[in-house]
C-alpha cells in the first residue's frame, strides 16, 4: 500500500496543538485522517473532527441513560470506521479504552509521559490503570517518546518488538533561529533593551514546580536585577496561579515575574527567539516538547535531573541539570548566564540534537513507514473484542457495582 492510500482514525484531543500538528504532518505525507475527540475548538474548521456526543436532547426517561447511549454511539463510530489504522494519541482516556475494545483495525498508540508514568503523574483508579495497560498491550505498535518510556512499557507487559521510539520532534518551519518578527518582549513590559528573559514554558500546574522557579528568582535578582521570568499559562490551574501570585507578592517580585497567558504555536516560537534560558523542573516527565522547541530555537535548557531524560538529555552537553532546591536552581541560572563557553556548548549541541533526532517531518515519516509495514504483513487487520476490557471499562463508570476480584491484576 502506498502512503497516499492510508486512512487513519486519530483518537485524541483535537484542541491539542501537538496532536493537531502531528496529524497535519501525517496528512502532508499522504495519509487521510479523521479525528475522534472529546472536544473541538469552536474557532477551528470542524471538518474531519467527530465529537461523540449525540444524546444532548434525549427525552425523559431516556435521558437518565445518556452515558450508555454516548458509549454505544462512540463504540459504533470506532467499530464501523472504514480506515486502515486507528491511532490513539493518549492511552489514559475513555476514548482510548473504547478504541482498544471496539476497533477491528490495527491499533497504534502514541505513549506520552502521563499515560505511561501514571503512578507518578496521574490519579488513576485500579480499573483505569488496568485499562491503560491493556490498551498498550493490545496495540500492534506503540510509539514511545523516549527510551525510558520504552523500558517502562516493557515492564507493563508490552512486547519489545511492538515498541518504537519516536520523539516526534519539532516542526522546523515554526521553531528555528530565523530573525524574530512581531512582538518585542522588552517593549511589551516597558523594560530596557538589555533585559534578560528566562522562560517557564510548561503547563501552569503544580506538577511543573513553577513555585520553585519563582523562589529561585528571588535569589537571581539579588545577583542580577536585569533578569525577568516569563510564565506561560497553558492549561492553567487557577488555584495554583493564585498561590503563585501570592508567592510573588510575598517575595516582592512583581517587577520581575510576568504571566504571559496561553500562547499559540507561532507566539511560542517568537518567545523562544527572544529569551535567554528555558527552565523546566517537574519531578516526573516523558520527553517534553518545550525542551525540544527551545533547542530548535537555539535556547539552552535547564531541566530536572531525572532518569527519564538521561538517555537523550546530557548534563553539561545539550542541557544543564538543575541543582537541588530554589537556591541551587538560582545558581544554575546564574552559572549559565555568566559562562559563555557553557552557554554556547549547550546551544550548539541542542541544535545538533534536533537536526539528528527530533525534526517532526522525519519522525512522522518513520511512523508512517512502520504502519505501512504492519499493513503489508497483516492486510486484514482484524482484531478480537477484549471482553475483560469491556468489564473494566464499565467499572470506571459504575465502580460501586464492580466485583473487587475483577480489579485484581
Amino acid at each position: 500500500m502506498a502512503s497516499g492510500a492510508m486512512k487513519l482514525l486519530v483518537i485524541g484531543d483535537a484542541c491539542s496543538t501537538h496532536v493537531r500538528k502531528r496529524t497535519s504532518i501525517l496528512e502532508g505525507l499522504g495519509a487521510s485522517c479523521t479525528f475522534l475527540s472529546h472536544r473541538s475548538n469552536e474557532e477551528d474548521d470542524k471538518e474531519g473532527v467527530i465529537v461523540p456526543k449525540f444524546t444532548k436532547h434525549l427525552p425523559w426517561p431516556l435521558s437518565r441513560y445518556r452515558t450508555l447511549f454516548d458509549i454505544a454511539s462512540t463504540f459504533h463510530v470506532i467499530r464501523s470506521s472504514r480506515v486502515d489504522f486507528v491511532m490513539v494519541q493518549f492511552a489514559a482516556s475513555r476514548l482510548a479504552w473504547l478504541a482498544m475494545i471496539a476497533s477491528r483495525k490495527p491499533l497504534a498508540v502514541v505513549a506520552m509521559g502521563g499515560d505511561v508514568l501514571y503512578e507518578e503523574q496521574a490519579d488513576l483508579s485500579a480499573a483505569e490503570a488496568e485499562l491503560t495497560c491493556l490498551t498498550f498491550r493490545a496495540a500492534d505498535v506503540v510509539f514511545a517518546k523516549s527510551p525510558y518510556l520504552a523500558e517502562k512499557l516493557q515492564e507493563m507487559g508490552v512486547e519489545a518488538q511492538r515498541i518504537n521510539v519516536c520523539l516526534w520532534g519539532v516542526d522546523p518551519s515554526n521553531f528555528n533561529q530565523n530573525k524574530v518578527e512581531g512582538k518585542i518582549l522588552y517593549k511589551d513590559y516597558s523594560l530596557p533593551e538589555s533585559a534578560i528573559f528566562v522562560l517557564s514554558p510548561r503547563i501552569l500546574q503544580p506538577l511543573y514546580n513553577i513555585d520553585k522557579i519563582i523562589m529561585a528568582m528571588s535569589v537571581v535578582i539579588k545577583n542580577n536585577d536585569n533578569v525577568h521570568l516569563l510564565v506561560a499559562e497553558y492549561h492553567a490551574d487557577e488555584k495554583y496561579k493564585e498561590h503563585l501570585i501570592n508567592l510573588i507578592e510575598n517575595l516582592n517580585l512583581q517587577k520581575y515575574v510576568h504571566f504571559i497567558g496561553s500562547q499559540s504555536t507561532d507566539d511560542m516560537a517568537r518567545l523562544y527567539k527572544q529569551v535567554k534560558i528555558s527552565v523546566s523542573i517537574p519531578p516526573s516527565d516523558g520527553m517534553p516538547m518545550t525542551v525540544l522547541e527551545a533547542m530548535a530555537c537555539g535556547v539552552p535548557n535547564i531541566v530536572s535531573d531525572l532518569p527519564h531524560y538521561r538517555s537523550l538529555l546530557k548534563n553539561n552537553d545539550n542541557v544543564l541539570y538543575a541543582s537541588e532546591g530554589a537556591r541551587g536552581l538560582a545558581n544554575s541560572i546564574l552559572r549559565l548566564l555568566s559562562d559563555d563557553e557553557m552557554f554556547n556548548r549547550l546551544r550548539l549541541n541542542g541544535l545538533k540534537f534536533i537536526r539528528e533526532q527530533a525534526t517532526l517531518p522525519q519522525e512522522a515519516q518513520k511512523v508512517m513507514n512502520v504502519m505501512l509495514q504492519l499493513l503489508a504483513s497483516n492486510p486484514s487487520g482484524r482484531k478480537p473484542i477484549c471482553w475483560r476490557g469491556i468489564r473494566l471499562f464499565f467499572a470506571t463508570i459504575w465502580p460501586a457495582m464492580t466485583p473487587k476480584k475483577l480489579l485484581k491484576r
